[in-house]
């Protein structure tokens, strides 16, 4: 599943959860206007607790999971951003272009790149060595 799927799952389920807490309240409210048996009204206020507290858990969990859903999606982002200025140096034959966007690589990390810096690494030897440089595409 994917972690936007999973984050929708975790709100509607934080949802039902504070919909479930909201129907605890009006019969709670009810039974203290219709003068029920202490006993019940203190049933009614355990289980309306435990719901407010599963719903904090609940709350919690889903802004864990939404920061770390946006952690990954900034990281494939960044990963891409990278890999695209790779290639596009490559492609261009810029040797000052490519120098960047290995350097970015690797100061973000970008294990996934590995492939792509050692073949951006083959492209600027082979752009600085007399001979062998290609044209620059405009």
């Amino acid at each position: 599943m994917s972690c936007i799927s999973v984050a929708f799952s975790n709100l509607v389920t934080f949802f039902a959860f504070a919909a479930e807490v909201l129907v605890l309240e009006e019969a709670l409210r009810r039974a203290k206007l219709c003068e029920i048996e202490e006993a019940f009204i203190q049933a009614a206020e355990l289980v309306l607790s435990q719901a407010r507290l599963a719903v904090e858990k609940t709350k919690a969990r889903v802004a864990v999971e939404l920061e770390q859903t946006k952690a990954t999606m900034v990281r494939e982002l960044e990963q891409t951003k990278a890999r695209l200025v790779v290639e596009r140096a490559i492609a261009k034959g810029n040797v000052a272009l490519l120098e960047q966007a290995v350097d970015k690589a690797r100061l973000y990390g970008i294990d996934e790149l590995d492939e792509l810096i050692k073949k951006a690494l083959g492209a600027l030897i082979e752009l600085r060595t007399p001979g062998t440089q290609t044209p620059a595409v405009g």
